[in-house]
């Protein structure tokens, strides 16, 4: 597939003035871009993303350098990367927090350059703008901005979700307990979370939903008759919906293990008993 290349932006420079002894004629430098602006969706915090735009440069006398900068607010400027050729190597990226050269001396050149951004969990959700920046300058002058590029980063809400219980008697992920009498009885499995997310606080809630009789649909155990703790705590009842753990700004957090106690009345009709548990994420993006 052809690519269509673009002029999006042509600067004259040093019209009347020498460069170095040159003349005004010898002193002409040119850039342009393929794409009007290089953007990035960001939806999943654990990959880095890559994008390609080519840069054209003319450059009309011998002592002259082109380098780029990138000015992005609210983004380290070590997580964005820069590499020149096509299907760049890992290795071949550089941290955009110092100067980049792409050429130097006289000449047309087409550089293919590759922009790479790697999320963190602590880059809250939002949209980021900035520029990347082409300047130039020569042996007897300071750095002069000749072109730029719109760069933009959209950085989705992300939430990822990871549960387990140790020991697992079961392919499912249950809790169960073992009742040979009245009392209270702790659960045979610990339930353990772990939570990556960017959003700006969080806090992750548990409901203690009735355990019905498996034989008889209107004999239950209530959820005041469970309790809970986390990470050997105190146990607290069920009876209301809990807290089980918080957090603010980006984080990847590993919750457990959480503890399940069950008290059984010597009323308590015996049997099979089956119910659930629901947690809920409640988040804040921004």
């Amino acid at each position: 597939m052809k690519k269509l290349f673009l002029v999006v932006l042509i600067i004259l420079i040093g019209q009347g003035v020498a460069f170095g002894g040159e003349t005004s004629k010898q002193s002409l430098v040119t850039f342009s871009f393929s794409k009007t602006q290089i953007e990035f969706d960001i939806n999943d915090i654990t990959k880095p993303y890559t994008e390609t735009v080519n840069v054209g440069i003319s450059e009309g006398i011998d002592k002259i350098e082109t380098f780029c900068q990138i000015d992005l607010p609210g983004i380290p400027k070590d997580r964005i990367l820069i590499a020149f050729g096509i299907n760049p190597m890992d290795i071949s990226f550089s941290p955009a927090n110092r100067d980049i050269r792409l050429a130097k001396g006289k000449g047309n050149f087409l550089l293919p350059m590759s922009i790479r951004f790697i999320p963190s969990w602590q880059d809250k959700p939002g949209r980021y703008e900035g520029r990347i920046k082409i300047l130039y300058r020569t042996d007897s002058g300071d750095a002069i901005v000749g072109s730029t590029i719109p760069i933009v980063i959209d950085i989705q809400p992300v939430l990822v979700i990871t549960v387990w219980t140790e020991p697992r008697y079961s392919e499912d992920l249950e809790i169960s307990f073992r009742v040979p009498s009245p009392g209270e009885w702790k659960s045979r499995e610990k339930l353990w979370f772990l939570i990556g997310t960017n959003y700006n606080s969080w806090n992750l809630q548990l409901k203690a939903n009735p355990l019905i009789h498996e034989k008889f649909q209107d004999i239950m155990i209530n959820p005041e008759d469970l309790s809970i703790r986390v990470r050997n705590g105190n146990y607290q009842t069920l009876a209301n919906p809990v807290i089980v753990s918080s957090g603010s700004g980006g984080s990847k957090i590993t919750i457990g293990p959480i503890e399940f106690k069950l008290k059984v009345d010597p009323k308590t009709r015996a049997g099979d008993y089956t119910g659930n548990f629901e947690f809920t994420f409640f988040g804040t993006p921004r």
